[in-house]
C-alpha cells in the first residue's frame, strides 16, 4: 500500500509520538505550564487560562485529544511528538532528501535526539508546535516557491502561526514582505489566505472571550510583557548579560554543550560539536556562491535573533531560542 519512503515516514511519526509518551510529565513545571494546563479544563483568557494571546489553535488541538484520552500529560506529548515529526518532515523536503538516504537519517537523528526539542515536546507549552508551523511556512514561502508553487499555503500557515506561537512571526517577516511586495498580481489572494489563517482562530476566540475583554487583556498583557514581567530590554537592560544568557541557552540547553558547573562528560560532546560546526562552516564557505538554502534562512534568523535579544525573556527562559537551535541544526546538516 505504501512505498518504502512513505512507510519510513509513518514509522517515524509513530516513533516520535510513542517516544514522547514514554517521557510524558504529570506535574506542573512553572506558571506558564499551569496556565496551559488550566486552559484545557476551561479556556478563559480573562482568567489567564492561558495568558494572552491565548494560543487557541494549540489549546483547541490538545483539548480535543484530552477529551478522547483523558490524560493531560499524554495529550501534550502527542502534540509534541507530532510536532517533532513535522520539523523532520519539512527539513527532509527542504533538503530534497528522504529517510532512505543517509542525509535524511541524519536529519531525523539530530532533531529527534535534540535535548531541548525533546524537553519542549513534553512540556505543556506550544513552542514546538509553533516551530513546526514556522518551518512549514518557511518551506512554502522560500523553497517550494522556487518552482512557483505553494505561496498560498505559506501565507495561510503564517496567519495560523499567530494563533499557535505569536512571538515566532518575526521569523517570517522577510519572506512574507518580500513576496507580498513583489507579487503585484497576487497580493489580494495572498492577503486573503493570510487572514483566513488568522480568522480560523481569532473569530472563535472573540466569540468565547468577548471583543471588549479580549482588547482589555491584549493591552494589559502586551504592556506587562514588555514593561513589567521581566526579561526584556526594558527591565533587564544589560545587552552583554542578555547576549551571554542567549548563547548559554543555545549551547548548553540546546545542544548539551559544556558550560560552567556542568558535568565534565559534556566536554566530550562539546569537542565533537565544535569540530562538526567547523566542518559545516568550511563546507558552506566553499559552496557559498552556489548555496541557495542558507542565505535566506540567515536573514530570517537574524531578524528573530534581534527580536528575542531585545524583547523576549532570554534571561530566564531558554525556550525562546529553539528557532535558532533549529537553524544551527540546518548548518550541521
Amino acid at each position: 500500500m505504501f512505498n518504502r519512503n512513505t512507510s519510513l515516514l509513518v514509522s517515524l511519526l509513530f516513533l516520535c509520538i510513542f517516544s514522547r509518551l514514554f517521557s510524558s510529565i504529570y506535574y506542573i513545571e512553572d506558571i506558564d505550564s499551569l496556565r496551559f494546563a488550566l486552559s484545557i479544563k476551561e479556556f478563559d483568557i480573562v482568567k489567564l487560562q492561558p495568558h494572552f494571546p491565548g494560543y487557541p489553535v494549540f489549546c483547541f488541538l490538545v483539548k480535543i485529544i484530552h477529551l478522547v484520552i483523558g490524560n493531560m500529560g499524554i495529550s501534550f506529548s502527542i502534540v509534541g511528538g507530532a510536532s517533532t515529526f513535522f520539523i523532520i518532515y519539512y527539513l527532509l523536503r527542504m533538503f530534497s532528501t528522504s529517510l532512505k538516504a543517509y542525509e535524511g537519517q541524519y536529519i531525523a537523528l539530530i532533531i529527534f535526539l535534540n535535548p531541548l526539542f525533546w524537553l519542549m515536546s513534553n512540556r505543556y507549552m506550544p513552542d514546538l508546535m509553533g516551530l513546526s508551523i514556522s518551518l512549514g511556512a518557511i518551506y512554502y514561502l522560500i523553497f517550494a516557491n522556487r518552482q512557483g508553487r505553494h505561496l498560498e499555503k505559506g501565507f495561510f500557515l503564517s496567519g495560523l502561526l499567530a494563533g499557535i506561537r505569536l512571538s515566532y512571526l518575526p521569523l517570517l517577516f522577510f519572506p512574507l514582505l518580500k513576496i507580498f511586495f513583489s507579487s503585484d498580481n497576487k497580493k489580494q489572494t495572498l492577503t486573503l489566505y493570510f487572514f483566513t489563517g488568522v480568522f480560523v482562530w481569532l473569530i472563535p476566540m472573540i466569540l468565547v472571550t468577548g471583543l471588549g475583554d479580549l482588547i482589555t487583556m491584549a493591552e494589559e498583557q502586551t504592556s506587562g510583557h514588555f514593561m513589567d514581567f521581566g526579561g526584556t530590554i526594558f527591565t533587564e537592560q544589560s545587552l552583554y548579560d542578555r547576549f551571554v544568557f542567549l548563547i548559554k541557552s543555545v549551547w548548553a540547553d540546546g545542544f548539551g554543550g559544556y558550560w560552567t558547573y556542568r558535568g565534565l562528560t559534556s566536554v566530550l560532546l562539546s569537542i565533537f560539536l565544535v569540530l562538526q560546526f567547523i566542518t559545516s562552516i568550511k563546507d558552506i564557505r566553499s559552496k557559498w556562491n552556489q548555496e541557495n538554502k542558507i542565505k535566506p534562512l540567515i536573514l530570517c534568523v537574524t531578524i528573530y535573533f534581534i527580536w528575542i535579544l531585545l524583547f523576549q525573556n532570554v534571561i530566564y527562559k531558554s525556550r525562546h531560542v529553539i528557532p535558532i537551535i533549529l537553524f544551527l541544526c540546518i548548518l550541521l546538516i
